[in-house]
């Protein structure tokens, strides 16, 4: 018995990227040498898979209320509302590029599926009208819906609830500002329950991506990871557009040097790269914000934290190259209405994801959901969603660089427009 926890602790305490890396490795040996009698070993990336659907709607649901009730209204005026339209912007923008680099260089076509999981995707795509996509936003039973895992409706529903928490907080009588503030801490700590349910989750994860890939392995061969290669060379490049073209180019649309930015904010950059998470970043992004970039404290004390829960646009960016190579890797192409909705849900989704490793995975189930495809387990689509999660896992640095350095970029132009900055700092 001490040998089993001494081993697990040991586990534990590898970093959770070499984990999943090494079982991808292993994965792919297994694949290739025991071919199709890796199937014996398919019930545990079953159980990886089932695990994760498990905790996508409740955590669509607490995060994104969260999310929205976040922003106190009295203290949004021109600062909040500033902030928060070019966050919506550039996460716009950010899974626009991922949704067209991956048309471009069209990632998961090159996928050979062989064998018996062949013409085993489970998928269900619903051809609309863009009225009658709108429509189905609005949910006519909301518990209806988050029984059903019907996304969209659930975000719709979710915001709605989070802006109402967010006015009751802050102006409602005695009664009701205690009554809000009690589903805001309920929802808060449900939030950061699954939280840690999700972390148990990826704990496992490395043994059920070994199972997905093996599978997956057995039945494409090379083509698996050759396309899974070129999916994360496509998105490294969105990541240097998003930053060297988008950030840079807002900064000198605002007359503000990209390169002093960047010299400012290099402690950042290199503490989310290491780190992966835009919430443990966030004391050495104010630091950078203040010291080095003349931001004032009221401005970069109100936008950096709501930017670490909403200004996700790395993430936005891995949705809209990974949705897209799923549609090729599984043969379902998505439509122009499908990719419309990827870049809706991607903005919307960005708000409910929280700045902290391992929620990606998650909330990609939650995107694909709203698309149309329906995983089942024991099938191509989910042996491809695995190949998706080990990408991320390797993206997640480059994501939340990014994601901190869009926070970053945004306080600036917010400062620059206010004139809350020390433009000193900014001189050569």
């Amino acid at each position: 018995m001490n040998l089993v926890v001494s081993a697990i602790r040991k586990y534990t305490k590898i970093s959770i990227l070499i984990r999943i890396l090494v079982g991808m490795i292993l994965g792919i040996a297994a694949g290739l040498i025991f071919g199709e009698n890796v199937k014996v070993i398919e019930p545990l990336g079953t159980a990886f898979m089932k695990l994760l659907m498990m905790v996508v709607v409740p955590i669509v649901f607490t995060t994104t209320v969260v999310g929205a009730s976040s922003i106190e209204p009295m203290r949004i005026g021109r600062i909040g509302v500033k902030g928060m339209l070019f966050y919506l912007f550039t996460t716009a923008i950010a899974v626009s590029l991922g949704v067209f680099g991956g048309n471009l260089f069209r990632p998961g076509k090159g996928l050979e599926i062989t064998g018996k999981i062949t013409g085993q995707v489970a998928t269900h795509i619903q051809h609309v009208s863009f009225s009658e996509f709108v429509l189905r936003i609005i949910p006519q039973n909301p518990m209806k819906a988050l029984a059903n895992g019907d996304i969209l409706p659930i975000l719709f529903f979710s915001f709605l609830i989070g802006i109402g928490l967010s006015i009751f907080k802050e102006k409602a009588a005695d009664h009701k500002r205690e009554h809000a503030r009690a589903v805001y801490n309920f929802c808060c700590g449900f939030a950061e329950i699954l939280f840690l349910i999700v972390r148990w989750i990826i704990e496992y994860a490395p043994i059920g991506i070994f199972a997905l890939m093996a599978n997956l392995v057995a039945s494409s061969g090379f083509s698996g990871l050759r396309e899974m290669l070129l999916m994360l060379s496509v998105a490294v490049g969105c990541y240097f557009v998003q930053v060297l073209v988008v950030y840079c180019g807002l900064l000198r649309w605002f007359k503000l040097s990209p390169l002093i930015f960047f010299k400012g904010i290099r402690e950042a950059m290199l503490t989310a790269f290491t780190t992966r998470s835009s919430l443990a970043t966030l004391p050495v992004s104010m630091r950078n914000a203040e010291e080095n970039l003349g931001v004032h404290k009221d401005i970069y004390s109100f936008t950096l934290p709501v930017g670490a829960s909403v200004n996700m646009d790395g993430t936005a960016i891995f949705y809209g190259v990974s949705l897209v190579f799923f549609g090729y890797a599984i043969g379902e192409p998505l439509t122009f209405a499908q990719q419309m909705t990827v870049i809706l849900t991607g903005v919307l989704a960005s708000v409910g994801t929280a700045g902290v490793p391992g929620v990606g995975g998650v909330m990609l189930l939650m995107m694909l959901s709203a698309v149309g495809f329906k995983i089942t387990q024991g099938t191509t689509a989910a042996s491809v969603f695995a190949l998706i999660i080990g990408a991320e896992a390797i993206l997640d640095m480059f994501m939340t660089t990014v994601n901190v350095t869009g926070d970053l970029a945004v306080t600036s132009i917010v400062a620059k427009s206010e004139g809350d900055i020390d433009l000193k700092r900014w001189q050569k």
